[in-house]
């Protein structure tokens, strides 16, 4: 096996583990009870209907899981990894 090949062949294997471990994260993130629109809501002291419908839609959250799952994997194909509500909280206070 020449070098190239088996080169091609570890990278192939890195992409394909790296999209599983991606795939799995997303998907234990999405099972978990709640979701960030009830975490937002309840840091504001709660929420009615609407303004945790407008939250829902501002974050992605009322579109399907496939969507969702796709535009994860495009951001983080982009290098877009987000930013942390918690850490952004402790730099304004």
């Amino acid at each position: 096996m020449s070098f190239l090949q088996s080169f091609i062949t570890r990278v192939f294997y890195a992409a394909t583990l790296l999209l599983a471990v991606l795939v799995l994260n997303f998907s234990l993130i999405h099972l978990a009870p709640g979701d960030v629109a009830d975490t937002t809501a309840q840091s504001m002291g709660g929420a009615d209907a609407p303004v945790m419908a407008e939250i829902r839609a501002d974050y992605g959250l009322d579109q399907p899981y496939i969507i969702q799952l796709g535009s994860y994997i495009g951001k983080v194909m982009q290098l877009d990894l987000g930013y942390s509500f918690f850490s952004m909280k402790a730099l304004l206070t």
